[in-house]
């Protein structure tokens, strides 16, 4: 909130904006510790406010770039609107990787004593790191508390990571170190379908990714804004993309090892629905506070292995993913097509050898035309029956989908 910043009331800036903003987020800001630690202090508001003080305000996002944030105040009553854009630090000519660290991080050591079992843990994300997984005990971790205090447990570890803690590989073009393992699920009907995710640090200062694993189907995750994604009815559009409604629920954080970025604790819900267009996938999580917005890209596990030469065998995929890609539906119009010359052919040279015996004309060809079209036939059921597959466990299951299983 700088005072450098644009400003514009609310009543100009809706006069003036024609764009459609969606909220994403909205939040108290403690004043506080900021105005002790100086970190405010070119900041208009620190004249006027005390520490402790919390001042309300919503951020709201439009499309890719589009960006503005209400400020409340202390109250229910919009004060100021803010209009901007998101910019990457290259577009400002500034360098991700060279940006220094804030005065407690650089105090920071990226080992830790835990609080409760004082065991030593190690920061792979020094910089980044708001919660982390004691290793001895099992404590969720404050990695922003010099004394580490402890948040809660970290739960139980089902199973062992399948990319472990501290591997680096190179993935879609980005080189990448795993910091962090959790697990995620939801229930339907009383019955609990869990996932893996697998928290990515790229190198470079470019961010975060993900890696999902569920049944041995793994996706590639990346940032997505709220506003890119527009949700109509059964369906939403992203980049120009239609993706269908999948499937929705209540996804609980179950597991936590390693470090995360934000303040995770077990047990978290947030509100989840999945969209697919194979092999893409959106998913849109909300909660009281905000909504996230991410884009999955559906990925073959050789390679996943390849990418950090994982000496352990993946598991072998089971069922069908959500945006697994079907291997048929693309080259269905290819087998139709050769299936239906080569019975054009058949009629063609059956007509030309029976001319002298059109008794025997028609038997040949109603024996061959069969054989002909039997692995068009096979295709497309194959097809379909992978999609029927796919869609069982949706909230659209076939009977009611209307889509590719048709």
């Amino acid at each position: 909130r700088g005072s450098r910043r644009p400003r514009a009331s609310p009543e100009g800036w809706r006069g003036r904006e024609r764009r459609l903003f969606e909220l994403v987020g909205r939040e108290g800001l403690d004043l506080g510790g900021a105005a002790r630690e100086g970190r405010l202090r070119q900041c208009r508001l620190i004249e006027r406010a005390k520490p402790g003080t919390i001042r309300l305000y919503a951020d709201l996002r439009s499309g890719a770039k589009g960006f503005a944030t209400l400020d409340y105040g202390d109250d229910r009553n919009c004060d100021e609107a803010f209009v901007g854009a998101v910019v990457s630090p290259e577009e400002v000519g500034l360098d991700p990787s060279k940006a220094p660290a804030g005065a407690e991080r650089r105090a920071a050591a990226d080992r830790i004593q835990c609080g409760k079992c004082g065991g030593e843990v190690r920061l792979r994300d020094p910089g980044g790191a708001v919660r982390v997984a004691c290793g001895s005990c099992g404590s969720l971790l404050d990695a922003t508390d010099r004394d580490a205090a402890v948040i809660g447990a970290a739960g139980r570890v089902r199973a062992a990571p399948r990319i472990p803690l501290g591997a680096r590989g190179r993935l879609r073009g980005l080189a990448v170190e795993c910091i962090a393992f959790l697990e995620r699920s939801v229930t339907v009907e009383g019955t609990r379908y869990p996932w893996h995710e697998y928290l990515l640090k790229a190198s470079g200062g470019k961010g975060y990714r993900w890696l999902a694993e569920s049944k041995g189907h793994w996706s590639f995750i990346e940032p997505l804004s709220p506003g890119e994604v527009k949700v109509s009815g059964p369906g939403a559009t992203c980049r120009g993309t239609e993706f269908r409604h999948f499937q929705g629920g209540r996804a609980v954080l179950d597991l936590v090892y390693g470090e995360v970025y934000w303040q995770a604790t077990v047990g978290e819900t947030v509100k989840s629905d999945d969209y697919v267009a194979p092999p893409l996938a959106v998913t849109l999580e909300r909660d009281e506070k905000e909504v996230n917005a991410t884009l999955g890209t559906y990925v073959e596990p050789p390679e996943v292995q390849e990418a950090f030469a994982l000496k352990e065998p993946l598991q072998i995929p089971v069922g069908v993913a959500p945006s697994q890609p079907n291997p048929l539906q693309g080259a269905l119009g290819k087998w139709w097509g050769a299936c239906l010359a080569a019975a054009a052919a058949d009629l063609v040279l059956t007509l030309a050898f029976s001319a002298s015996d059109r008794e025997s004309f028609g038997f040949p060809c109603c024996l061959s035309l069969p054989v002909l079209l039997l692995p068009a036939v096979v295709a497309a059921t194959r097809s379909s029956s992978f999609e029927r597959n796919r869609w069982m466990e949706s909230d659209h299951p076939p009977a009611s989908y209307g889509g590719d299983d048709e």
